[in-house]
């Protein structure tokens, strides 16, 4: 059969772009290594990550009295530091992220014809679409989240977007000016972090479920791939073990199907995301209560 060539990494063009400028991901088959990119990728999230999360956490020892400013920073920072975790891991994973990128481009990767084409375009499209969906959402957010403190009439004093602490008084013009844009631009570039590392690992996701089709599809057309049984059999067995070794955030075992990890510690299920529901609602109904004791 004539081979259909896909090129993978063009589906996640913008994804990898908005990377580069963040300094998560070095040019071409690149890792980290001594130079100006390393350089420029300390300075962004140590000033843009880490300071950000600091000043705040700071804060909390300034407004300890007042039980709802700590909730609302402490909610805040839990979502930052997040961050951080997924800026280690890309960093320390970047050899592997881009050598498995580059395996997609071996034949084994392609697609064997057009009916395969067409099974896996859906799937792509679908990512193509949460992707955007997830970007015009994330905009929205940010951009209200940003602007809400200038269009607020009802505040006494000049209020930044995030309750932080500063070695001055930034209420005073140009320091509030300039640290009025640098929390603009410390909460894009976290919100930017969350959005394409997050899709970065759904994209590879979906990458092995369009394999996984691939192989079934060839599996189902087994008589087709070749008129030599043996030869048939052999390409579908290599081709599922070069699937399986790709396979970064999957534990895999003989017995129980595949299930995604998180950092080992807990399987992601239907049940477990209902217990993380669950969880989240009682602390958000213990945490209201306690607001109305206070008040």
């Amino acid at each position: 059969m004539d081979e259909v060539h896909h090129d993978w990494k063009n589906t996640i063009n913008l994804n990898i772009l908005f990377l580069k400028v963040m300094g998560l991901w070095p040019r071409k088959n690149e890792v980290y290594k001594p130079g100006f990119y390393m350089v420029y990728c300390g300075i962004v999230v140590t000033l843009f990550v880490a300071w950000h999360i600091f000043t705040q956490v700071i804060n909390i020892y300034f407004v300890g009295n007042n039980f709802e400013s700590v909730v609302a920073i402490a909610y805040i920072i839990l979502i930052e530091i997040t961050a951080i975790f997924k800026v280690f891991f890309v960093i320390k994973n970047t050899k592997k992220l881009k050598e498995r990128m580059a395996l997609l481009k071996s034949n084994w990767f392609q697609k064997s014809n057009h009916e395969q084409k067409v099974l896996i375009e859906s799937s792509i499209k679908f990512w193509k679409s949460v992707y955007r969906m997830f970007i015009a959402m994330s905009v929205s957010c940010n951009t209200f989240w940003l602007i809400y403190p200038l269009l607020d009439s009802s505040a006494e004093e000049k209020r930044l977007p995030f309750l932080a602490w500063y070695p001055y008084d930034y209420r005073i013009s140009p320091l509030y000016e300039i640290t009025y844009g640098f929390q603009v631009f410390s909460a894009t570039y976290l919100t930017l972090v969350h959005l394409n590392v997050d899709n970065l690992m759904y994209t590879f996701n979906v990458y092995m479920k369009c394999q996984f089709d691939i192989l079934s599809d060839n599996l189902r057309n087994f008589t087709k791939m070749s008129s030599d049984f043996n030869k048939s059999l052999i390409m579908c067995v290599l081709h599922h073990k070069r699937i399986l070794r790709n396979l970064l955030i999957f534990v895999i075992n003989v017995i129980n199907p595949i299930k995604i990890s998180a950092f080992n510690v807990f399987y992601l299920s239907l049940a477990t995301f209902m217990t993380i529901l669950k969880t989240a609602w009682s602390y958000f109904a213990l945490l209201y209560q306690l607001s109305l004791r206070n008040k």
